[in-house]
């Protein structure tokens, strides 16, 4: 029984995945409600992560 060689293995090509934000598709379900803090952040359409300025600012970004 022959054996791969483990540089083979490890390094052969592999399928490229698509990018994560081509497979979903988001809709904008009309307008956002409005932020009632300051603290909370801004959100904004079409992005995963909420946005806080102040956090932003506290970590040095």
């Amino acid at each position: 029984m022959t054996q791969a060689n483990l540089s083979e293995t490890l390094f052969k090509p592999r399928f490229k995945h698509p990018e994560t934000s081509t497979l979903v598709r988001r809709f904008n379900h009309g307008a956002q409600p409005p932020v009632q803090s300051a603290l909370d952040g801004k959100t904004i359409p079409h992005w995963y992560r909420m946005i806080n300025r102040l956090m932003w600012i506290w970590r040095g970004i």
